[in-house]
């Protein structure tokens, strides 16, 4: 009966550990069931820890569309947002696929030099580089229906609880 009990009270211990290690939480405690939902209208839907700020607002130069941007601490996630209203006001055709995005001049000018977009664990295209301000830039392209976005993420080289932030972003329902 003793080792009965020794058994459970060390099973319970460990489930207790890994739970307060953040064992299936990724490691910074933020799960799915964790995230508040940020609706930024007329761009889409956005799940991220609470403790990030939203500002939303509209680009007019060189052509106008909409943004949002969370802010905590040091880390800054934006979102510049491209509809069909978009391409129709540049005189641009919407792309056929992500892979299209991805080649043209929006999505093109924040690479670093020999950079290319490639498909990440979340089925997004994305690129990561650390400039030499030791600023670590994270850019994703995503698809919506008939609309497209390009996340970037920045943060000071060493920053802590980023790691999920690719996979928070994967969960974004654009408009």
């Amino acid at each position: 009966m003793k080792k009965k009990l020794a058994l459970l009270l060390a099973v319970v211990l460990c489930l207790g550990l890994m739970t307060a290690c953040g064992g299936e939480k990724g490691g910074n405690g933020e799960d799915e069931e964790d995230l508040k939902e940020f609706k930024a209208e007329g761009i889409g839907t956005f799940y991220l820890p609470d403790d990030y700020e939203m500002t939303t607002g509209t680009w007019e130069e060189p052509f106008t569309s909409d943004y949002v941007l969370f802010q905590k601490g040091d880390i800054s996630i934006y979102v510049n947002y491209f509809d069909q209203e978009v391409y129709d006001a540049t005189g641009t055709t919407l792309p056929a696929d992500l892979e299209e995005y991805s080649q043209r001049p929006g999505a093109v000018k924040d690479l670093p030099e020999g950079g290319s977009y490639e498909e990440d664990e979340y089925g997004n295209l994305s690129v990561s580089y650390t400039d030499e301000d030791g600023i670590v830039h994270y850019l994703i392209l995503m698809a919506g229906t008939d609309s497209y976005a390009t996340a970037g993420i920045t943060y000071p080289e060493g920053t802590e609880d980023t790691e999920l932030i690719p996979k928070w972003l994967h969960q974004t329902k654009l408009d």
